[in-house]
């Protein structure tokens, strides 16, 4: 079948005939290489509607048909789950994926998707998780099924588009976990007793009284049974529960249900005890088969997968890491591989086994035999973990890794060690960018950075008026510690909410360039330098409390205000002026190429070794330091308070020359190493000191003056 391309969104468009969903006329005899239809500007000129096949596009849609008046239920359900582009149909939504990878083989509509047939009556043929918010889903994929374009208008109904997202690629791995949170894909059948009561054929009141037993544990009994067998979620079981049956008792049940005993403590899903609350009813009890000493299926591929791999589980969370090239990856990445390695064994050991149906006991196995505890990692705050080993700044010792002992941390900095390396180029870099004073004290810092810990409380800001090497010199910092290991969080943006977590883990939180606005949050900042508690929220998430290991460094051309100008806040930082310019002949556009080589990076690990083993023999940074922040800081924040004090009168009867006053500040701020202020900022900075301006004075030259001071004799020396 020939199918004209058009470029326009990758997608494969079929001209419709006006309000109808088939294709037009002669569509299937035209070639799309007639250059008078099927082109772009009979798509602009076509009145009528448009529509794609499914398997040419690779797209895959999830068809979601709505009950009368849930549509709002449903959008606001599907817009949590899905970050792709949505269509608005006549009855529900198409939600739009393009699948990279296998492409799904067969269309699955809900009449085929496993589902409780024994809730059949209540939920209406609904197979899905969400009650009776929706009819059913539609799985389209694989087949040449017509799907109908947005703006296409089908018995006067627009299909029009929820949001402007692209249609998301996903591989098929992530299309199948997608599908695997709707669908019930094994559900298995209640017995009778719990069924017809939630049919309401049974009425627990009658049962209670031929028993003698509460008729509410009968609701709690048909709750658990449902909730464990079913996998229905709990709201819509009790709402069945309430549709069904006249006489029941929401919340006294719901009271009932913080037990998970009857209150003869007894185990609900036992045949023993279901036999008492329902003695007529004859329940067959498999036999157990005889114990052999031959392994199950899912015990061999588990032991067969953790001797292949590494693999851990967290006992808090269920999730999976592997220990890979000297650090276990993130659990986020690991659950796919886990899933790989555990086909390929199968497909070896057992050929005729399928993967989805065995596969949920095999990764039981999995875990139960590799669990621990999430705090072991990234326990030893001394460790720096290299790319052929590890080195202890305690101990000073460089271990190699070891695939029988492996490191339990998710941190790696991308350098290898190499004591015999040298970085001259980075030397002569930091000594032209922060002075031979602070190379020491840099490379202390980086070191610091390198290491999961926060406990020397120390910050970095870089100062200079432009082109001084700050945002290359933050830029090597970042390569140093690597930059899955950093993050990107301005300093303004510290402790705002959903900010916080994304430094969750890392080592690292750097920004170049920022402002010079407020800093309001001073109180979280100091406690993100430090080595406390940190909490932060994810969007829709709790993201709870960690414990902080991200060291700051951020670079600007004009200092921000702290809210907090105590000594407790400039006690965390090193003020670091960047004096010299790169430009011209001075500048090379290569530089952070030139530094970030594998063999000046290991140099760099050398240097930042010798300055973290003096930092632990000292206890940390020198704060005598601190004074000289806290004056620089401020002194640029109030830059006329030693001018007046030095060179000005202040009186309501003075007044000086506006022009004369700007210069001279300007040549002693120009002395005190500052770029010269603009004549509008220093008119703004002296009206928040207090002194007025008037216009059209004959007194001063220029026709403008400052009143209430004058100049001391000493401004000349300023002019000389």
């Amino acid at each position: 079948m020939d199918i004209p391309k058009y470029s326009e969104d990758l997608i494969w468009k079929v001209p419709l005939i006006k309000n109808k969903k088939s294709p037009i006329k002669n569509y299937k005899k035209d070639s799309p290489d007639n250059k008078n239809k099927f082109n772009k500007q009979f798509f602009g000129e076509h009145d009528g509607n448009w529509g794609f096949y499914t398997k040419e596009n690779r797209i895959a849609v999830m068809d979601f048909d709505c009950r009368d008046g849930k549509k709002k239920e449903v959008i606001k359900l599907i817009n949590k789950k899905h970050d792709t582009k949505i269509i608005e149909t006549p009855h529900g939504f198409h939600v739009y994926y393009k699948i990279n990878g296998e492409f799904p083989n067969k269309t699955l509509h809900y009449k085929n998707a496993g589902y409780s047939k024994t809730l059949k009556k209540f939920w209406n043929k609904n197979q899905t998780k969400y009650g009776n918010k929706l009819e059913g889903i539609d799985i389209i994929a694989g087949t040449n099924v017509l799907v109908v374009g947005e703006n296409s208008i089908i018995n006067n109904h627009i299909y029009k588009g929820i949001n402007n997202k692209p249609i998301k690629v996903i591989e098929r791995e992530s299309w199948d976990s997608i599908l695997s949170s709707y669908l019930i894909k094994h559900p298995r059948s209640m017995r009778e007793g719990f069924t017809k009561i939630f049919r309401g054929e049974i009425d627990p009141n009658e049962l209670a009284n031929k028993t003698g037993k509460s008729e509410f544990v009968y609701w709690k009994f048909a709750y658990v049974e449902a909730l464990t067998v079913c996998q229905i979620e709990p709201q819509y079981l009790l709402d069945g529960l309430e549709v069904n049956n006249r006489g029941f008792d929401r919340k006294t049940t719901e009271t009932q249900l913080h037990s998970t005993n009857s209150p003869e403590d007894k185990d609900l899903m036992l045949n023993e005890t279901y036999n008492e609350y329902f003695p007529k009813d004859r329940i067959k009890i498999k036999r157990k088969k005889e114990e052999t000493n031959e392994e199950h299926m899912e015990i061999v591929v588990a032991k067969e997968v953790i001797g292949r791999h590494q693999i851990l589980t967290f006992e808090d969370s269920g999730e999976f890491t592997i220990y890979e090239n000297g650090k276990y990856l993130n659990p986020k990445i690991c659950k796919f591989k886990v899933k790989k390695y555990i086909s390929d064994v199968l497909q070896k050991r057992f050929p005729k086994r399928h993967l989805k149906a065995n596969l949920p006991q095999i990764e039981l196995e999995i875990k139960i035999r590799t669990l621990i505890n999430s705090q072991k990692f990234d326990a030893n705050p001394d460790i720096i973990n290299c790319l052929n080993g590890f080195y202890n700044s305690k101990t000073e010792i460089f271990t190699k890794h070891n695939k029988n002992k492996p490191l339990k941390t998710f941190i790696q900095i991308p350098i290898e060690y190499n004591p015999e390396a040298k970085c001259p180029t980075i030397n002569k870099f930091l000594g032209e960018v922060v002075g031979n004073d602070f190379i020491d004290i840099m490379y202390a810092f980086i070191g610091y950075c390198m290491l999961p810990t926060v406990k020397y409380q120390k910050a970095v800001l870089l100062k200079g008026t432009g082109a001084n090497g700050k945002s290359t010199l933050i830029d090597l910092i970042r390569a140093a510690v690597g930059d899955d290991n950093c993050s990107g969080v301005s300093l303004q943006s510290i402790g705002k909410r959903f900010q916080n977590v994304r430094m969750r883990g890392k080592l690292l939180n750097a920004v170049g360039d920022i402002s010079n606005e407020k800093i309001k949050l001073s109180g979280f900042l100091k406690d993100a330098i430090a080595e406390r508690m940190l909490s932060g929220d994810i969007k829709h998430f709790n993201a709870g409390s960690w414990i902080n290991t991200t060291k700051h460094a951020f670079s600007c051309n004009e200092v921000p205000i702290p809210y907090d100008e105590s000594y407790a806040f400039f006690r965390r930082w090193f003020l670091i002026k960047c004096p010299r310019v790169f430009k011209g002949e001075n500048k090379d556009p290569n530089m952070i190429d030139k530094i970030t080589t594998p063999e000046e990076l290991s140099g760099l690990l050398n240097r930042c070794i010798v300055g973290i083993t003096q930092l632990e023999k000292e206890g940390g940074f020198d704060d005598s330091y601190t004074e000289w922040v806290r004056r620089n800081w401020l002194e640029e924040l109030h830059p006329f308070e030693e001018f007046f004090q030095e060179y000005m009168y202040l009186n309501s009867n003075y007044y000086c020359d506006k022009q004369e006053f700007i210069t001279c500040f300007n040549e002693y701020w120009k002395k005190k190493g500052y770029k010269p202020l603009l004549a509008g900022k220093i008119t703004r900075k002296v009206y928040y000191e207090g002194i007025k301006q008037v216009k059209g004075s004959r007194r001063a030259e220029s026709g403008q003056e400052y009143q209430e001071m004058s100049f001391k004799d000493d401004v000349r020396k300023i002019k000389k």
